[in-house]
């Protein structure tokens, strides 16, 4: 479920428990580096450029985040399933992988999640 589609008290509700897994994550310095890792440009770099050099940085964060998230903190990453989406760790375990993959994606594009779980990451 979207943070905007929660109500005003199921969102506090679950904003509490995001606060433990998300803040454990967030200690991990090298996977923040990475996470906010740019490519900087010049002046006079094309907007098609840049949009070349962010998809390329986009795939650089990926190889060294998601590995890390999966493999270091899976168990923090079954909590914020498990929270978001109102289901038991073992149920978001044991669901098909397609599932798993889905949801994150979501989160993903939640803009209203990224902007809690990157102020927990300052």
């Amino acid at each position: 479920m979207k943070f905007k589609e929660m109500s005003t008290d199921q969102a506090l509700n679950v904003m509490c428990e995001l606060v433990e897994p998300l803040t454990t994550i967030g200690s991990d310095k090298q996977l923040i580096s990475a996470y906010y890792e740019r490519t900087i440009v010049d002046k006079e770099t094309t907007q098609k450029e840049r949009s070349i050099l962010g998809t390329i940085q986009v795939v650089k964060n990926c190889k060294t985040l998601i590995p890390k998230l999966l493999k270091d903190y899976r168990t923090e990453v079954y909590q914020v399933l498990s929270i978001i989406n109102e289901r038991p760790i073992e149920e978001i375990r044991n669901q098909p992988v397609i599932t798993t993959m889905s949801q994150i994606k979501g989160l993903m594009e939640d803009s209203e999640f990224v902007d809690f779980s990157s102020q927990l990451f300052r």
